[in-house]
């Protein structure tokens, strides 16, 4: 057996995630070797501060890598793994792999594999290969959120249900995104369960059949107020227990009581909120038409009565309190911004009885990254785009009594409209939203690219200083029509990229110019134009210009008409 920990790289979190990618002579002199582990996470006694969003070790396979040949028990636990080839791995019995980034099965010529436990932090298809593997007599697939069942036939549906009844496959607090109702399985999101079920109610109905409605209806109303009331007096209780921390709490199931009493507080806010505030607008749900996910919480959808489109962002399902009073605090922070250059919100509906949305305005062609991939763009259109960003910040930063930091400005956060306008994405706005969105902000999403140094070394005094650096990054973005690190990320990968990024700046390097300097799309740019880039990503932030200073530039730029 041979196991790697994170304690054994403790002194190396001082400068953030640890990074291993594995190759073909990692284990040449182990050709023996039966049981593999991998133990990742943050470090679990390590002396002094860590950080959260840093402090982790990742394991990945070189592409055309493979683990010893010899291995019948493989774990890798938290590493973050998104690759993983085991082609050559015939003799593998058991397959733990928890916490990883791989959106799929690893490709296997396995025909020996006995239990296969599998847990991804991404979403992703569920793997209905698994229930055709006959050596498998565990399958673990818990903790895990799928997009649909993507059953290709009746019988395979059957297995799927035939397995999850004899505990063969195990599916704790594991959820599909989507499925038909037909399923009517409880990991659907879309699921009810015969508690909150409609009763059928057949047209032009008997005076006695309405009796015998009201009277089960009341009956059957008594009995989920008390249910209500024990569970909660009951939670209390266990809330109260030394061992609540470390118990399964009935919260994390999402049937039965637990789901009633969470759709009763759904209603019941939806119903309440917004009395006596005039900013959140309530738009009646037959006003509303679903279209599809965008990802995540995120949908599209229709006004019908205005014959537009409309982007949704979906309040946590199921949540406490606690999560709805602050999807509904949220809506009000971002409700109370307005601007040309900013998404309109428009207000919020609930739909199905059990979903509440924010609703704003639809940017029909998508993020500002997508664009100028997608089409070449002329001086002009990018100029009059990096004046829409900085009349947004401008507008932000300069909000009385208390300015708005923008915090995660990113071009994938910069939504373009049909007629090129740039506008910042209001739900970026609402506290709930940059909550999960810092959880995201790992090695190898490309995110941390437009992170002032200050911030990557959680040094950050002034978040507005900070939100201009970002803004260096994207007017470069848009003057060269170019992701920025594109060079290194072609070369080595995301990954590979930030890690070089970020040690940079913890050995005191500072920040690597995050364009090329010595490429024709930068060097053809006004030099007004490049000073401006140079001072917004100025390491020193009390030296970078503030919103008021980068907006006049640019529109001194535009003035002078210079054509490329």
């Amino acid at each position: 057996m041979f196991i790697f920990h994170n304690r054994v790289f403790r002194r190396a979190y001082a400068q953030g995630k640890v990074y291993w990618l594995l190759n073909n002579s990692t284990f040449a002199s182990m050709n023996g070797l039966a049981n593999l582990r991998f133990h990742g996470g943050r470090p679990s006694s390590m002396a002094g501060k860590d950080d959260p969003q840093v402090d982790y070790f990742v394991v990945d396979l070189n592409e055309y890598a493979y683990l010893p040949k010899s291995l019948s028990e493989l774990t890798l636990s938290n590493t973050y793994t998104s690759s993983l080839n085991l082609t050559s791995n015939s003799q593998l019995m058991t397959l733990n792999v928890q916490g990883s980034l791989m959106t799929r099965l690893p490709p296997t010529g396995i025909s020996s594999l006995s239990t296969l436990s599998y847990n991804s932090i991404d979403v992703w298809p569920f793997p209905s290969e698994v229930l055709d593997m006959d050596n498998l007599a565990t399958i673990d697939l818990s903790h895990n959120e799928f997009i649909n069942p993507n059953f290709i036939s009746d019988a395979q549906f059957q297995k799927f249900n035939d397995f999850v009844n004899t505990t063969k496959l195990s599916m704790h607090s594991t959820v599909f995104q989507d499925c038909p109702p037909a399923y009517m399985s409880k990991f659907c999101r879309n699921y009810k369960s015969p508690l909150t079920a409609a009763i059928p109610i057949s047209p032009g109905p008997s005076a006695s059949a309405i009796t015998t409605l009201v009277v089960v209806s009341c009956i059957a109303s008594l009995l989920v107020l008390v249910a209500i009331v024990v569970h909660r007096r009951s939670r209390h209780a266990t809330d109260m227990s030394p061992g609540a921390l470390n118990s399964n709490s009935p919260d994390d199931d999402f049937y039965g009581i637990d789901e009633v009493y969470a759709t009763t507080q759904t209603m019941s806010k939806f119903k309440t909120a917004g009395a006596n505030d005039a900013s959140l607008t309530k738009i009646p749900a037959a006003d509303v038409q679903l279209a599809r996910c965008l990802g995540g919480d995120i949908w599209m959808g229709e006004m019908e009565t205005a014959n537009v489109r409309i982007v949704l962002r979906r309040a946590p399902r199921f949540a406490g309190d606690h999560v709805t009073d602050s999807f509904f605090q949220g809506v009000k922070e971002m409700a109370r911004l307005s601007h040309p250059n900013l998404v309109t919100y428009m207000g919020v509906t609930c739909l199905s009885g059990t979903d509440i949305y924010a609703v704003a305005e639809f940017m029909d062609k998508g993020s500002l990254i997508s664009v100028y991939q997608a089409m070449p763009l002329t001086w002009e259109v990018q100029l009059d785009m990096a004046t829409d960003v900085v009349e947004a910040i401008h507008y932000l930063h300069t909000l009385m009594p208390i300015p708005v930091p923008v915090e995660h400005l990113r071009s994938s956060n910069i939504l373009v409209s049909s007629s090129f306008a740039c506008k910042l994405n209001i739900f970026n706005f609402m506290a709930s939203y940059k909550a999960s969105t810092m959880c995201k902000e790992m090695y190898g999403n490309n995110q941390l690219a437009w992170r002032a140094p200050e911030v990557l070394k959680n040094e950050m005094h002034n978040f507005l200083a900070a939100d201009m650096y970002s803004l260096g990054v994207v007017l470069a973005e848009i003057g060269t029509a170019t992701r920025p690190f594109d060079r290194e990320i072609s070369e080595v990968g995301t990954v590979h990229t930030d890690v070089w990024m970020v040690d940079s700046v913890m050995a005191g390097k500072g920040v690597p110019l995050p364009y090329d300097p010595k490429s024709s799309k930068w060097m053809v740019l006004p030099e007004e134009f490049q000073k401006l880039v140079h001072a917004c990503l100025h390491l020193n932030p009390t030296k970078r210009p503030n919103s008021g200073i980068v907006l006049q530039r640019l529109k001194t730029l535009k003035m002078e008409g210079i054509e490329l």
